[in-house]
């Protein structure tokens, strides 16, 4: 599984819980439902100001985000090197 896979799934799975749909989610983010829909599919380059902004919108920090990447060495090695470049 890719970073951006992961990353993907995360967010889906906190939508989920958070009970907001992609479309609430997009408006949060100031963006549009196709252009998350593009990044979630991996059809767009996932970057991290993105990722920052779905933590805004769901209310969960950047770090607390990632938690579970611990479980994928390679996931866990590079979301340790995004989180170092935030600080």
């Amino acid at each position: 599984m890719t970073i951006h896979e992961w990353t993907s799934q995360r967010i889906l799975s906190l939508c989920s819980e958070k009970n907001i749909t992609l479309t609430t989610l997009a408006s949060h983010c100031n963006i549009s439902l196709r252009d998350l829909q593009s990044i979630i599919n991996g059809n767009t380059m996932l970057k991290l100001d993105f990722v920052i902004a779905v933590c805004h919108a769901l209310d969960v920090s950047l770090p607390a985000f990632f938690n579970g990447a611990e479980q994928d060495p390679e996931i866990y090695a590079n979301v340790n090197k995004l989180l170092k470049k935030q600080k």
